[in-house]
């Protein structure tokens, strides 16, 4: 069969994959990358710039001026959403999906840029700096991976707020699942954050001097993959990038010197490493301490207090303090753990300041506005190795999926069948099962992770072993054949093996509290107030009230012990120090998970989704799914097998059945008559409302259309290009009763005055005539 090249897929006369794909290559191979799917955009990546984001689509795009069925772009889904907020005042939402690298960001930049564009410009610079936070979120959220040089790392909803004459009144960045795991370890070719190579790269040497920072090679949070390491000119323009942001949303220079004492101290203290000691009664030794010195100095805080906290742990039992000393491993994951939450926290707090300045007031948005907004979300993955981060990605975007097979199919098919319209032809495969495997209460994966963490010994393999004999026939889980520390997961998308040696160290992501003390004593306001605010429920500062105090560098703690070459003195210091101290209360024992008042990874990550997912629940969704046409990021590269793998998981042939049958505009009888009655008024004499609604339409609707309405028990259901044709009737008509009304008025002034010369003329011919009558009778 030849290919077909339609702008819409329902209008395709075969609607199996293979077509599908034939035509997506058909338009791709001409710069066509642009589908509808029904009122579903599919996006492919083009991966090289073209001429389609300037002013003139801009303009060809306005809301007011919209065609009844525009070419396909990412512009029109904006421009609809928008138009959707005038005529119902209800808020909306626009949900981007599609695997890692398919386009998601950049479509989100697009949307973002043609909304702004949309706004009256009665805001000052409030619409320059809603574009200009996106290349900062992407400096400290997005790293490089196998699959996509730029990768989002975190879901971002960016929410915008638009008055009742819709102009943008403000924004805010929610920020969900940070993958915090990569500041500490990334796989082979990925790399860290890009702020951290912007740092190196950008950076006056003076400063990497004061932050007692070398050579990037030197660190090994970095220095994993050498080819980032050189993109130096690369990194220096996005570092400058970010200074001229940071500065636009009104931090100041102490403000920018704090982000990168941060930053130091994160590259400096997973230098840090350990040395079991000689006696193993005594606590873990530190190979070289001038690394806890530095981050000691950077931040405010005690180098004993810091230093111990990393090789032993205090637990106080009825006034007695009990210091039990670390394992190896222990050590290594409190390091880590330190690390982890000093980025974490300088991220949300970022956050939080951009929120506060585009959207000051509390972050809540004003009474009577509405929103749009967009959501850009880490992909579905399946990499060589696939731990806990990639789950937590793979079981979000199978609940979006979920979510946009519900709204697009299960529920458009539960409304025909209420309102006795009938359909046929749609087969609807959903995921219910997988999504019942992970969250289950009690015996579901994410349960059972929680509760294998929560035990003071549990372990991986224990964990693997109880979803082993819980899931063993279950149909999307898959025990290892090889007795792995692994299982398998039978995903929408495809089958995923997880590595679960290091599910349980994970989820705890335990900060020890000791650590915690020591941050929240810093001498310096901005560090101990970033360790004394509380997380939300999602796990993030962002949005927290607490008030965060600037950052003030104080005074040194006294004199400071010399620092000799390799830190001998200094690892002889903190056993001792340790002991005498705390005495004989300093244990061997190894220190138990507690985990009392803690919340695991997993707590907050299902707060996030449910959070994400409500946001979802209350706005009107539009989608866009965006596809990545090959794996080595290449333009003009069509990858058959590739983009089949992703038209299955996105369900996209069966959407487009759906919404070749399906009639998404729909509206209450009475409603209907309400808001269209100008355009036939004898509409009112019919003796129902759903009478009246199908008067009005014959008598209004050209013959062609009429195919596109079907009449339920309750409402009346439309396509949307009937819907635009009957606004624009409205619209025309309701110019026109102003139109008649002005003329009216005019007229009637005129008439006025005419009839006020008349009566002035006739009072003076009166005058006139008895003043002649007068001058006769003398």
């Amino acid at each position: 069969m030849a290919d077909e090249d339609v702008d819409d897929l329902s209008q395709l006369g075969n609607l199996d994959n293979a077509t599908i794909k034939r035509t997506l290559q058909s338009r791709y191979a001409k710069d066509k990358i642009y589908t509808y799917c029904g009122d579903i955009l599919i996006a492919v990546n083009p991966f090289k710039d073209l001429p389609i984001f300037g002013k003139k689509q801009h303009e060809e795009y306005h809301w007011k001026t919209l065609q009844r069925m525009p070419p396909p772009h990412v512009f029109n889904m904006a421009a609809r959403a928008y138009r959707r907020i005038h005529e119902t005042r209800t808020n909306q939402v626009i949900l981007l999906e599609g695997n890692s690298g398919a386009g998601k960001t950049e479509s989100t930049k697009y949307m973002v840029k043609h909304l702004v564009s949309l706004c009256p410009k009665e805001t000052g610079d409030l619409h320059e700096r809603i574009v200009k936070i996106n290349p900062l979120l992407e400096a400290f959220g997005n790293a490089k991976t196998t699959m996509n040089d730029n990768s989002s790392r975190f879901a971002k909803y960016l929410e915008m707020s638009f008055a009742t004459n819709g102009q943008v009144t403000g924004a805010i960045v929610r920020d969900y699942l940070l993958e915090k795991s990569r500041v500490v370890d990334q796989m082979d070719k990925e790399g860290n954050f890009h702020i951290f190579y912007c740092l190196f790269a950008g950076a006056p040497v003076t400063v990497l001097k004061n932050l007692h920072l070398k050579d990037a090679r030197t660190y090994r949070i970095v220095k994993g993959n050498e080819e980032l390491l050189t993109r130096t000119e690369f990194y220096r323009a996005m570092y400058q990038e970010q200074i001229e942001v940071l500065k636009s949303i009104n931090l100041e220079q102490e403000d920018i010197d704090i982000i990168h004492t941060i930053l130091a101290a994160i590259l400096l203290i997973t230098q840090v490493e350990f040395l079991e000691p000689d006696d193993p009664n005594e606590p873990m030794k530190i190979k070289d301490t001038t690394f806890v010195e530095n981050v000691a100095d950077l931040l405010n805080v005690s180098y004993e207090d810091l230093g111990h906290a990393l090789i032993a742990t205090k637990q106080t039992y009825v006034g007695e303090t009990l210091v039990k000393r670390k394992s190896m491993y222990q050590a290594i994951d409190s390091r880590d753990a330190f690390a982890k939450a000093l980025y974490e926290r300088i991220f949300g707090w970022i956050v939080r300041q951009i929120n506060l300045n585009l959207h000051p007031s509390k972050f809540k948005a004003p009474t009577g506005s509405t929103s749009i907004g967009i959501l850009d979300i880490a992909g579905f993955e399946r990499l060589e190795i696939n731990s806990m981060e990639q789950m937590c990605i793979n079981l979000i975007n199978e609940r979006l999926q979920s979510f946009t097979n519900r709204n697009v199919m299960d529920y458009e098919m539960s409304i025909y069948k209420e309102e006795g319209i009938h359909v046929t032809g749609i087969k609807f495969k959903n995921n219910d099962a997988l999504l019942d495997l992970f969250m289950k209460k009690t015996f579901g994966l994410l349960p059972l992770l929680d509760e294998e963490s929560k035990l003071g010994q549990g372990s991986n393999e224990r964990f693997v072993k109880k979803l082993n004999d819980k899931y063993d026939t279950h149909p999307c889980f898959t025990e290892s054949p090889h007795g792995r520390v692994e299982f398998g997961v039978r995903h929408f998308a495809a089958q995923v093996w997880y590595d679960g040696s290091l599910f349980i160290e994970k989820n705890r992501d335990m900060l020890s509290q000791d650590v915690t003390s020591c941050m929240r004593e810093s001498d310096n306001p901005f560090v101990s107030d970033l360790f004394t605010v509380k997380k939300g429920p999602t796990g993030t500062i962002s949005a927290t009230m607490q008030n965060i105090r600037r950052s003030r560098k104080a005074e040194g703690r006294g004199p400071r012990k010399p620092i000799t070459a390799r830190g001998q003195l200094l690892m002889a210091d903190l056993g001792r120090s340790l002991k005498e101290r705390y005495g004989e209360s300093v244990q061997s024992t190894n220190q138990v998970y507690n985990p009392k008042d803690h919340k695991t990874v997993i707590s907050y990550f299902q707060s996030s989704m449910n959070e994400l997912l409500q946001k979802l629940q209350r706005a009107d969704p539009y989608y866009v799914r965006c596809i990545k046409p090959n794996m080595f990021l290449k333009p003009d590269n069509f990858d058959d097998e590739k983009v089949l793998e992703q038209m299955l998981y996105n369900g996209i042939s069966e959407v487009a059945k759906i919404r070749k049958l399906g009639l998404p505009i729909r509206k209450r009888y009475d409603d209907f008559t309400k808001r269209y009655r100008p355009l036939f008024l004898d509409c009112r004499k019919a003796r129902s409302d759903r009478a009246g609604a199908e008067l009005l339409l014959k008598k209004t609707l050209p013959d062609k259309m009429m195919s596109g309405i079907q009449f339920g028990k309750t409402r009346v259901f439309m396509q949307e290009d009937v819907s635009i044709w009957l606004e624009k009737c409205r619209g025309f008509r309701e110019r026109a009763a102003v139109d008649t009304i002005a003329k009216r008025w005019q007229q009637y002034k005129i008439e006025n005055k005419r009839k006020e010369e008349l009566s002035e003329g006739a009072i003076g011919q009166s005058r006139g005539r008895a003043a002649s009558e007068k001058n006769f009778a003398r």
